[in-house]
Formats: C-alpha cells, sequence, structure tokens
C-alpha cells in the first residue's frame, strides 16, 4: 500500500509539473519526444511510400508477350519484332527520351553520374538502332573485329565509345555498391528499380546470344514455334528497359525530395 501511495503522488506530481508548462514548452517537449521515432522511421526505410515498379513492369510485359505469341499467327509476331520493326523502333525512341529525362533531371542527379546515364542511353539507342553496323559494315562490339583487318580510324572510335562506357558503368557500380553497404538501397523501391534493370539486360542478352550460338556455332536446328517465343519476349523486355530507367529515376527524385 505504501508503495502504490508513493507512485499514486509521484504521478500527481508529474501530472501537477505538466500543468504548469506553458504550451510552448508542451510543443518543445513532444517534439524532443517524436524527433528519435521520426529519424528512425526515416531512416529504416528510404522509399516507405512508394513501390517499385520495374518488376511489375518486367511481369506484365513477359505475360503479354507470351499471350501474344500464344494468340497470334507467328508472321504477325515476327512483323512486330523483326528488326527496324515497330518495337525496335519504339525501343529507339524510349532511350532517346529516357536520355532526355535525365537532362531534365541534371541538377538533381551527381554530374558523373548524370553524364553516364546520357551516355548510356545514348549509346543503346545507337546500338539498337545498329548505326555501328550502318557505319562500319559489321558489328563493331563484337571481339573478332579488333582482331581482324579494319580501318584503324574505326577500331580506335570503337574503343574509344567502348572503352568510355565501361569505365562510366564502372564508375556507377562502385557507387550502387557503396549506397547498398551503407543501406542506402537495400530495401528500397530505387535499388529493386536498379536490381530489375540489370537482371532484364543480362536475361535478354544471354537468351540472344544463347540462341544465335546454338544455331550458328553448333548446328542445332531450332523449333519455328520457340525462335518467335524467344522473339516475343525479349525485344519487348528490351522495350521495357527505358521505362525501368525513368522508374529508377522516378523514384529518386521521390526520395530527395522534401
Amino acid at each position: 500500500m505504501r508503495q502504490l501511495d508513493k507512485a499514486f503522488t509521484r504521478d500527481r506530481k508529474t501530472q501537477g509539473a505538466d500543468s504548469t508548462r506553458s504550451p510552448m514548452q508542451h510543443m518543445n517537449h513532444s517534439t524532443r519526444q517524436l524527433a528519435p521515432q521520426a529519424m528512425n522511421g526515416r531512416d529504416s526505410g528510404r522509399f516507405p511510400s512508394t513501390r517499385a515498379t520495374a518488376p511489375w513492369l518486367a511481369l506484365v510485359v513477359v505475360l503479354a508477350s507470351t499471350a501474344a505469341w500464344w494468340l497470334l499467327p507467328p508472321e504477325a509476331v515476327i512483323r512486330w519484332t523483326d528488326e527496324s520493326a515497330f518495337i525496335e523502333r519504339a525501343t529507339v525512341a524510349l532511350y532517346l527520351a529516357s536520355a532526355v529525362a535525365v537532362l531534365a533531371a541534371w541538377r538533381s542527379l551527381p554530374a558523373a553520374v548524370a553524364a553516364t546515364m546520357v551516355l548510356t542511353m545514348l549509346a543503346f539507342a545507337a546500338r539498337e538502332a545498329d548505326l555501328h553496323i550502318h557505319l562500319t559494315g559489321t558489328s563493331m562490339l563484337r571481339v573478332s573485329y579488333y582482331l581482324r583487318p579494319a580501318p584503324l580510324l574505326h577500331k580506335l572510335a570503337g574503343l574509344a565509345v567502348i572503352g568510355g562506357l565501361l569505365g562510366g558503368w564502372l564508375y556507377l557500380a562502385v557507387r550502387m555498391v557503396r549506397a547498398w553497404g551503407a543501406n542506402q538501397l537495400g530495401a528500397g523501391a530505387l535499388g529493386t528499380n536498379v536490381g530489375t534493370f540489370l537482371g532484364v539486360l543480362v536475361f535478354t542478352k544471354v537468351v540472344d546470344r544463347s540462341m544465335s550460338i546454338l544455331v550458328g556455332d553448333f548446328g542445332v536446328r531450332v523449333d519455328s514455334g520457340l525462335r518467335t517465343l524467344q522473339v516475343a519476349i525479349e525485344e519487348p523486355l528490351e522495350m521495357a528497359l527505358p521505362l525501368m530507367v525513368v522508374a529508377g529515376l522516378r523514384q529518386y527524385l521521390a526520395a530527395r525530395a522534401p
């Protein structure tokens, strides 16, 4: 009973002390109590109110492409996904649009990151439009091109472009690893978008090259239906890549917003 009386008396004194505080003192006291909670909530998740859009975009593209392959005749699928067809032209336009989006957000990005992203989007657009083939008559992205006779100026230009891009990508990779190490991208939408972009990029290139190697180097006969399914999924996924860049840029700007 005595302990209860002491606790009751202590609570009454605390309430009496609170009642003598001014409204400003009450507000400062509440702010001091809530500030650590707000900081913890902010640090625990960099993107608490947003969701990554890249994985959902990739999933929708795969499902829609598979449905188109199943429902449409193979000739229609090939006509839409062939070289210089609608999907390839749309991919080039989207890469150029993503480069413009990065330029529009230049002041909100580190200068080196923005420059690397713009050059990468322009290079991907040029690759998709096969400009390197139109200029030299063959692909400048293969090692064999630099091992056989070709104009020295073309080789030097190709190596300069490829070396610059590889250097920029290495810089972005180092920044990304540091960001993950500092838990800035651990569970955020930005990190998920970046991971999805890289995964889709690797997947499309592996699928494309593996099919070409099987047919060209090993003489494997690939069923026309399987070949149609490959281009039906690969080409639209490549078209979705610049959209993922814009989605990742949006998440980054949202994270920097006050």
